[in-house]
């Protein structure tokens, strides 16, 4: 017979253990339910997840009150959301975040008045307390209520009695909502505040906003005030140069450049910089404008030199995109050159004037012999760079080989390889040593070389290199293809050798195959690009609008459009089709090489970023 003292003893354990060991296992209970609610929860099965939430929040409000919220707001529950929220918010009649919930389910129910009503309570409840207002902010940004992040700030200012905090986050916010003047003012106000040295910090607020011609426009009224009564201020003038860049104002920019110049006693550093993007906008003659200006500083002798070069460039750039020959011209740069080279002389100093004038001597005397010589006369002096050196071997190779001696230009291609091993000289010049191989129809080898070269660092070596080894692999399992490419090959030599004749006999002869059809979109770039760099540009528009227009979506096609732009930018009563051309890249081709490029024509074309907008 059973122990009742026992049996009793045995119950008050059982009891105490209990006691002791139920909330864990309440506690465990309730871990296990959160871990499969957030589960349904994050796989999107609400309903399910709701079951388990609503159990939790019942037995601990405090603790679950904001899972349960969001899986009701994912339902549209927003009736049973405000219920929680209202009870939440009698326990704490303060608290911002049940204002910012109820808010939020008023912003779901379109129900603006009420949405204003909450969120301003809980601007109004925190904007004395940083920590409160970044709470608010972090809330409404991902909303995107902008306007309630102005009222945000603008109301911790006053409740903080400081004007001076939170200003970047209101231009940024007023500019979102094209409140382009209040922008300009508390930008304004900001750059005031700051001082020479610190003000350009400022500029990064509203530099993603720069293509906002109503707040430059607003900005510069504003600035040039300022620069009216201070006109000795750096930092007005500063200001007044950064506008007038954004604004392409190159006149302003100018002007401004080379006052600034002047008053710190610079080294004409800064013109260098606006000569560039001059110079990338196609304003060749506000780019040689500040050239000149350097070249005439003789006194800071760092600038003289690569200004010489630079405007050298610019010049041969400005040649080469006139629509007709300008002998005068020619003879112009000519004599420069040779002025030049007499009073510094052939140096290692000159070097890379050098190279230039090599490659301007060949292109408009056609004298190879003396481009040759130039580069082999530069190649003997001792202490040149080994930059200048690889280039002016590269390009000695390019003349070798219109000479005809191609095994030299491979000699020289794999010194300029093996001293620049991993830089992008030396993936040109290994470029080059490939396209020898595809000239001499050994294609294979060619395509090897040319395979390394998809992957690199140059993104037009990767992307040429890519193209060729393309074409190779198309025609190179067909022995009328074969024969056929073998003509397209020798008849790029001929060109480069400068014997046109023979090229486009072989083309002829390349299309008189049957099989050559898959080749035609080669052979008309091939043509278009001898035509424009003998400036024949009804031939090389005829052959580029053939091409894209047969062949839309070809490797060739992106290429053929930007070339097919470029012609058409040449000529002033085309300048809307070079727009349209340029857009076609953008919508067809968005991972080509020349995308960047053609945005930035687009740009220019349309005539953003100017003061009249």
């Amino acid at each position: 017979m059973a122990n009742p003292l026992i049996n009793n003893k045995i119950l008050y354990f059982i009891g105490i253990l209990s006691f002791l060991f139920f909330p864990q296992m309440l506690r465990g209970q309730d871990n296990t339910d959160a871990q499969i609610a957030k589960q349904y929860f994050d796989q999107q099965e609400f309903e399910k997840s709701e079951i388990l939430y609503k159990k939790l929040y019942l037995q601990s409000p405090e603790k679950y009150y904001k899972n349960y919220y969001s899986n009701l707001i994912a339902l549209r529950k927003y009736n049973e959301a405000k219920e929680i929220v209202l009870k939440k918010n009698k326990q704490n009649a303060n608290s911002v975040e049940s204002h910012l919930d109820l808010g939020y389910i008023y912003i779901k129910q379109n129900d603006s008045a009420q949405a204003h009503k909450e969120i301003s309570q809980a601007i109004e409840k925190s904007a004395k307390d940083a920590s409160s207002v970044a709470m608010v902010y972090d809330f409404l940004k991902p909303l995107r209520q902008y306007q309630f992040i102005i009222q945000l700030f603008e109301t911790a200012q006053k409740k903080q009695n400081n004007t001076q905090i939170y200003t970047n986050e209101l231009i940024q916010n007023y500019l979102i909502l094209a409140e382009n003047k209040k922008a300009a003012n508390l930008f304004v106000e900001e750059i005031k505040r700051l001082n020479d040295q610190t003000f350009f910090v400022a500029i990064q607020i509203v530099q993603p906003f720069v293509e906002n011609n109503s707040f430059l426009l607003a900005l510069e009224k504003q600035v040039y005030g300022m620069l009216t009564k201070e006109p000795n201020s750096l930092k007005w003038n500063e200001m007044a140069l950064w506008l007038s860049l954004q604004t392409r104002n190159y006149d302003d920019a100018v002007r401004i450049s080379k006052s600034l110049d002047k008053k710190n006693n610079e080294n004409g550093s800064r013109l260098l910089e606006l000569a560039e993007m001059a110079k990338g906008d196609r304003q060749f003659d506000i780019a040689i404008d500040c050239y000149d200006y350097v070249i005439q500083k003789k006194e800071k002798a760092s600038l003289y030199h690569p200004a010489f070069l630079k405007k050298s460039e610019t010049i041969i750039q400005k040649l080469e995109n006139a629509p007709i020959t300008d002998s005068i011209a020619i003879q112009k740069i000519k004599k420069d050159f040779e002025d030049y080279f007499n009073e510094n002389g052939y140096t290692a100093v000159t070097g890379d004037c050098q190279i230039l004038y090599a490659a301007f001597y060949l292109k408009q005397f056609n004298k190879l012999d003396t481009a040759i010589h130039i580069l082999k006369r530069l190649l003997v002096i001792g202490d040149i760079s080994k930059n200048t050196r690889s280039m002016a071997k590269l390009d000695l190779g390019d003349y070798l080989i219109m000479d005809g001696d191609i095994w030299e230009a491979a000699l020289v291609y794999g010194q300029v390889g093996a001293d620049e091993k991993d830089s992008p000289l030396g993936e040109m010049a290994r470029f080059k040593n490939a396209k020898l191989f595809y000239y001499k129809g050994e294609f294979e080898l060619a395509q090897e070389l040319l395979n390394i070269l998809k992957s690199a660092t140059s993104e037009l070596i990767a992307n040429d290199a890519l193209k060729i080894s393309v074409f190779i692999q198309d025609h190179l399992d067909d022995e009328a293809q074969t024969e056929a490419m073998n003509k397209v090959a020798d008849a790029e030599l001929f060109f480069l050798q400068n014997q046109p004749q023979k090229a486009f006999a072989l083309l002829d002869s390349a299309k008189s195959i049957k099989a050559s059809e898959s080749l035609v979109d080669d052979i008309w770039m091939l043509e278009a690009e001898y035509f424009i760099s003998k400036k024949m540009y009804s031939q090389a528009t005829q052959r580029l609008e053939s091409l894209v227009t047969k062949y839309p979506r070809e490797v060739l096609t992106d290429k053929a459009l930007y070339l097919l732009a470029d012609l058409y930018e040449k000529n002033p009563d085309d300048k809307e089709k070079a727009k349209e051309t340029y857009l076609k890249i953008l919508q067809n081709f968005k991972d080509s090489v020349y995308t960047t490029e053609a945005r930035k024509r687009i740009r220019v074309l349309r005539g953003e970023n100017t003061p009249e907008d």
